[in-house]
C-alpha cells in the first residue's frame, strides 16, 4: 500500500504509531495452518502408512494383549483330548510327521474363531437342540478314537534309516494325521462357545474389531502350535521306552481309555 512505501522511505521510528496496521507482520492464524495442511494432504491416500498409523495405532493395547496371552497359555497348556492325541501321534509317528496333527488342530481353532465372530457361537448358545446334537457328535468321535486306540496293534516302536524316532510299521500319511487333528479340534461345541465368550473380554467395541480379531487369532495360533508341538515332542521323546509288545499294548489301552472317558465326559457335560 502507499502507506507502506512511505514508511520505507521515511525511516523515522517516531512514525511507528502512525503506520497502518496492515503494514505490520500479521500473526498466522489457526485457520491458515489448517488450510495449508489440507492443501498439502490433497492427493494423499487415507490408507497411506503414516495416516493409518496415526489413526489406528496398535489394534490391541499391550496390557490387554499380555493378559490375553497369559489366559490362553494356561488354557491351551492344560492337557485335554487334543494334547493326548498329539502325544499319541508323536510316539507312533515321530516328531516331524506328528506336526501334521498339530496343524490340523490349529486349523480347527481358526475355523471355530471365524464361526464365533460371525455369531454362530451366540446362536449355538441360544439353541438347546443344536448344542446337544453337536455335543453328542463330538462325544461319539472321541469314543470312536478311543476304541481305535484300544484295538491298535501292539507293535513295538522302531526307527527308520535316518534315526527318526517314533516310527511304527503301520505309518499313516500326513493328511490322515491332519484330518484326525482337525476332527478332534472341530468336534467339541464347547470350544465354539468358549471363543464366543473369550474374545468379547479382550476386544474394544469402540475400535475397529477386525484388526483386533486378527491379532487375537494369530496369537492363539502361535501359542497353540508351540504348545501342541511340545506335547508331540514329548510323545516322540518317550518312544524308546515302548520297544516291547507289552508296553505298547499298555499305552494303547491307557490312551484308548482316556479318549473314551473324555467322550463320556463331554456327553454328560452342560454348558
Amino acid at each position: 500500500s502507499m502507506g507502506c512505501v512511505g514508511m520505507e522511505n521515511g525511516g523515522s521510528s517516531s512514525l511507528l504509531d502512525e503506520v497502518p496496521r496492515d503494514c505490520l507482520a500479521e500473526p498466522i492464524e489457526a485457520e491458515s495452518v489448517a488450510d495449508a495442511a489440507e492443501s498439502r494432504d490433497i492427493g494423499r491416500s487415507p490408507f497411506s502408512s503414516s495416516s493409518f498409523v496415526e489413526r489406528q495405532g496398535n489394534p490391541v493395547e499391550l496390557t490387554v494383549w499380555l493378559a490375553y496371552v497369559s489366559v490362553i497359555t494356561a488354557l491351551i497348556t492344560f492337557p485335554g483330548p487334543f494334547a493326548l492325541l498329539c502325544m499319541d501321534h508323536g510316539l507312533r509317528h515321530g516328531r516331524r510327521r506328528s506336526f501334521a496333527t498339530v496343524a490340523g488342530g490349529a486349523a480347527a481353532s481358526l475355523v471355530l474363531m471365524a464361526l464365533s465372530s460371525l455369531g454362530l457361537g451366540a446362536a449355538l448358545a441360544a439353541s438347546e437342540t443344536g448344542f446337544l446334537v453337536l455335543k453328542i457328535v463330538g462325544a461319539l468321535y472321541l469314543i470312536y478314537l478311543g476304541i481305535q486306540a484300544w484295538r491298535a496293534p501292539s507293535q513295538p516302536v522302531v526307527f527308520d534309516a535316518v534315526g527318526e524316532e517314533g516310527q511304527t510299521r503301520a505309518r499313516a500319511t500326513r493328511w490322515q494325521l491332519c484330518r484326525k487333528g482337525f476332527g478332534i479340534g472341530i468336534s467339541n461345541p464347547k470350544d465354539l462357545l468358549f471363543f464366543g465368550a473369550l474374545f468379547p473380554n479382550f476386544i474394544d467395541m469402540a475400535q475397529p474389531q477386525l484388526p483386533q480379531f486378527v491379532v487375537l487369532a494369530l496369537t492363539w495360533l502361535v501359542v497353540d502350535l508351540l504348545t501342541m508341538s511340545t506335547y508331540a515332542h514329548a510323545g516322540s521323546s518317550i518312544s524308546r521306552w515302548f520297544d516291547s509288545h507289552r508296553r505298547v499294548r499298555l499305552f494303547n489301552r491307557t490312551t484308548g481309555s482316556l479318549f473314551v472317558v473324555a467322550g463320556a465326559g463331554l456327553a454328560a457335560s452342560h454348558r
